[in-house]
């Protein structure tokens, strides 16, 4: 009892400990140790930063010089340098930057078209197996070969459509053979690939219907007693017999139907690829051209504005009135020479040439 009074009596430092952050209030009242850890971090990097930073100014070199020294200056304890690209560059040093560009943009231009065409190319055999449903499923597919000019424009409200409309006319193809033979033998891709919904391809995917019952009219003067005196029992197993003949054709063209399906959809995935890749590519077309055109805008305003101007229509109209001004022997410009009037001059007494500078004040 006496020593935990002793302890008591002893003066302290009182305990402490810091408050939770705002953002954390959720946590508690007090702080936690990952802050804690973060904050201690924080602290030592930057103890260590400010120690790295004295030891570099006790190694200083006194003799060092560099020119950005003078020239660069801090505003507010902002860096700020003097940098070449933040001077004005002259009218014809621009000029000629806008030409670099134009030229860049006009070989980018060759070369997509290149592009477009390998591409156009690739897609054109493709275009008459594509089937409707396909390419409405995406307004954006039928938009990018319309541009290639694979299939025929929209027709106009209240025109009918023509043969040249439908989506099969705008693909060709040419095929070389060898022979007579080779093209005999030869089968196009669309008797292999059918549209699907044509009536080719539901004729094929239609199931079979056979007619399976008893067996009448053949030979009826000869078994018609022997057709009478068939048996119930007999009748179902001529029928059993049949269905089960039928039944491996039906197996066939089931698994044939399935493969077409199959190989429909590796077609569409495919064309799907290339049609966004020509459809990008067109966009991008698109893009490079317009910014030609406003390149070339830009140079036209610039050369033309040299002289003060803004159109071409101004730059002539100003170059007449100078060789007027000229021929009158008044001020050509606002720095340049004038000729006075010749033999025949005023007053009827001729006068030698007399070249004339304009007034301009030294500086």
């Amino acid at each position: 009892m006496e020593s935990s009074s002793l302890r008591n009596a002893v003066h302290r430092r009182q305990h402490k400990e810091r408050g939770q952050l705002n953002r954390r209030k959720n946590l508690g009242l007090l702080e936690k140790h990952k802050d804690y850890v973060e904050r201690a971090r924080d602290y030592n990097s930057k103890k260590e930063r400010l120690k790295r930073l004295g030891q570099k100014a006790m190694d200083k070199n006194e003799d060092e010089f560099y020119f950005g020294m003078i020239k660069s200056r801090t505003e507010g304890g902002v860096h700020i340098a003097n940098r070449e690209t933040s001077q004005v560059l002259p009218r014809d040093e621009v000029a000629l930057l806008k030409t670099q560009d134009s030229a860049y943009i006009v070989t980018q231009i060759r070369a997509e078209k290149k592009r477009m065409e390998k591409l156009v190319q690739r897609i054109a055999p493709m275009v008459s197996h594509m089937r409707g449903e396909w390419l409405d499923a995406k307004a954006e597919r039928r938009g990018a070969l319309r541009i290639a000019g694979l299939i025929a424009a929209e027709p106009r409200t209240g025109k009918r459509p023509t043969v040249a409309d439908t989506l099969g006319h705008g693909g060709r193809r040419t095929v070389w053979v060898e022979g007579v033979e080779e093209l005999r033998a030869y089968k196009p891709l669309s008797s292999e690939l059918p549209l699907l919904g044509s009536p080719a391809a539901a004729a094929s995917s239609a199931p079979e219907t056979r007619r399976v019952g008893s067996i009448k009219g053949q030979d009826d003067d000869e078994d018609e007693d022997e057709d009478a005196a068939m048996s119930d029992d007999d009748a179902s197993s001529v029928e059993s017999d049949e269905a089960s003949a039928s039944l491996p054709s039906r197996a066939a063209k089931k698994a044939d139907q399935d493969a077409r399906a199959a190989d429909r959809k590796t077609f569409e995935k495919h064309a799907s690829a290339l049609l966004a890749e020509l459809q990008a590519r067109q966009v991008r077309l698109k893009t490079l051209e317009s910014v030609l055109s406003k390149l070339s805008t830009v140079r036209a305003l610039i050369s033309t504005s040299k002289s003060g101007g803004t159109s071409a229509r101004k730059v002539r109209a100003k170059e007449a009135n100078a060789k007027e001004a000229v021929a009158a022997g008044g001020v050509a410009g606002k720095h340049g020479l004038s000729l006075a009037t010749g033999a025949n001059g005023d007053n009827g007494r001729s006068s030698r040439s007399i070249w004339r500078w304009s007034k301009e004040r030294k500086r």
